[in-house]
């Protein structure tokens, strides 16, 4: 085996490893990258559902009957 042998079996030594550093570098990145994604979908999709930006529907209520500013005290 001379230098030159040596030398190609080094190459793809390291070429292999470079390939199966990408086996797990890829996915890890696309991990990432699709769970920020549903994180933010997710923030934002709870946060819109629980904004209260409407004012609720009032009814109109009879003078007649509203207990404002008379004191009751119930039947004694």
């Amino acid at each position: 085996m001379g230098l030159s042998e040596m030398g190609q079996l080094g190459s793809t030594r390291s070429s292999g490893g470079l390939k199966q550093m990408n086996n797990v570098v890829v996915p890890a990145l696309a991990s990432v990258v699709v769970g920020g994604v549903l994180s933010f979908a997710a923030v934002v999709g709870i946060t819109m559902s629980a904004e209260q930006n409407a004012r609720p529907d009032t009814v109109s209520a009879d003078i007649a009957t509203t207990v404002q500013n008379d004191v009751q005290y119930g039947t004694r």
